[in-house]
């Protein structure tokens, strides 16, 4: 078993026909979600944009192999990454030095790049969303926050921003657009992903306060976007230009916040000699030359709030085209009901 919650088990199995094969079996009670019509919701989100973003992998996105069902539940099957997460890394090892974080940063976003370029928003970037192999590489998870935008019909513009319709993601790390209920673009995640260097390097968010951890208080401090660099960590100019460039409170001038925001952020000086962010400069401009993220096809249900199906429509549209459960569990475990 890898983790357990009250709604879901996410625990390593085999397909029936693929003994040496492991996955990361996402295995959620029915009961929980009829019972739930958010938590639905956000599982759906989770399929829909796993099936979408299937259609292109990339390397530093978590893999999706299908969803399965029996009478009991629904699980989605992933890939199985053993090395843990960055949270449990950051528990145990403390704040990262500058040269540790380069490359899980320019791995982190590379996968965000992808994400962008195919109009996907996150949403929930944070140290628990990014799995470790045991060879070192960084993976982006967890996508029911996920949310994707919509190309005008007509015209080869940008997709115009979305209206979400509650607080979305984890309040640490929320972008002050997200906490004020603003038109949300992919520049939330930008903003996300500032937080994130900031915590590698230091062990906490740039808007933690220990004399003052209540919540309202927190999303206040992120509205203002006022933070400082803890002296002890002696963080270089760079590093500290870099992070202000991301926490800038209008979304539209941070760094990264237009159609090539991923090369962008990678061609930042303090980059300069990483062969992972040259290496996703160029694939960016490969990506972007070879794909069309408005050719995507739709599924049959949307990604935001308002579009959502309500009620008994979230169980069918979870349950619409998943295959039979063959699963077999590498451990004893028993799904919970």
């Amino acid at each position: 078993m890898l983790s357990e919650n009250t709604s879901s088990t996410v625990f390593v199995a085999s397909p029936a026909d693929a003994d040496d094969a492991r996955w990361a079996l996402k295995a959620v009670s029915r009961v929980a979600i009829n019972s739930d019509e958010c938590f639905g919701q956000r599982l759906l989100r989770e399929r829909c944009a796993h099936e979408q973003l299937s259609q292109q992998t990339h390397p530093n996105i978590v893999k999706y192999f299908g969803c399965y069902c029996d009478a009991h539940h629904f699980c989605l099957a992933m890939e199985y990454v053993d090395g843990g997460d960055l949270f449990t890394k950051l528990e145990s090892t403390g704040p990262m030095s500058e040269a540790s974080v380069k490359r899980p940063a320019a791995e982190i976003c590379a996968a965000l790049g992808h994400l962008h370029l195919l109009d996907f928003i996150h949403l929930d970037l944070k140290p628990d969303n990014v799995v470790i192999t045991t060879q070192g590489q960084h993976k982006l998870a967890d996508f029911g926050s996920c949310v994707r935008l919509r190309r005008p019909v007509e015209g080869d513009g940008p997709p115009p921003p979305v209206h979400l319709g509650d607080l979305v993601g984890t309040p640490e790390f929320m972008a002050p657009e997200v906490v004020l209920k603003q038109p949300v673009w992919t520049s939330a995640d930008l903003w996300s992903y500032g937080c994130l260097l900031f915590e590698m390097l230091t062990g906490v968010s740039p808007f933690f306060d220990d004399q003052d951890t209540d919540i309202l208080p927190l999303l206040r401090r992120i509205c203002r976007g006022t933070f400082m660099f803890p002296f002890e960590f002696h963080l270089s100019d760079a590093i500290c230009d870099l992070i202000r460039s991301l926490l800038t409170r209008n979304p539209s001038l941070r760094l990264g916040a237009h159609p090539h925001g991923k090369s962008a952020v990678a061609g930042h000086a303090w980059f300069a000699g990483v062969p992972a962010a040259g290496a996703l400069q160029e694939a960016g401009g490969n990506t972007q030359e070879n794909s069309e993220a408005h050719d995507l096809p739709d599924l049959s249900y949307a990604l935001v709030d308002a579009e959502m199906p309500a009620g008994q429509e979230v169980t069918a549209s979870l349950l619409a085209l998943s295959q039979p459960f063959t699963m077999v569990p590498t451990q004893a475990f028993a799904l919970a009901c």
